[in-house]
């Protein structure tokens, strides 16, 4: 499946070396159908990052990634909006069950 859709990148985000995906689920924010899934970054990530970190979704240059904690719990939502694909990402530093606080602001959006 190509990028530019929510499956290709479903498929890409699950697939990542060293990280732990959980299963896609079906999912809808503000009306829009996609999937829902978690990531859980490598416990030997330590060895292979900057300053105890981990670099994902670098899109050409070193102001233009995401950074985490390796303790960092990830979840990702992927939406078709109109046809275009719409990555929501949340992530927690603390316990995973602070996940669904923000998951509560994420089902209050809405597009126009």
């Amino acid at each position: 499946a190509s990028l530019g859709t929510v499956d290709g990148i479903v498929a890409a985000l699950t697939a990542l070396p060293g990280f732990t995906a959980s299963a896609p689920v079906a999912t809808t924010v503000g009306g829009h159908a996609g999937f829902a899934f978690d990531l859980t970054v490598p416990s030997d990530a330590s060895a292979c990052t900057d300053v105890g970190k981990v670099r994902l979704l670098d899109v050409g240059g070193p102001s233009n990634h995401d950074e985490f904690s390796i303790n960092a719990h990830l979840r990702y939502e992927v939406i078709d909006v109109g046809g275009t694909p719409v990555l929501l990402e949340h992530y927690s530093f603390e316990a995973a069950s602070r996940l669904a606080e923000v998951q509560q602001l994420v089902n209050s959006i809405t597009f126009p």
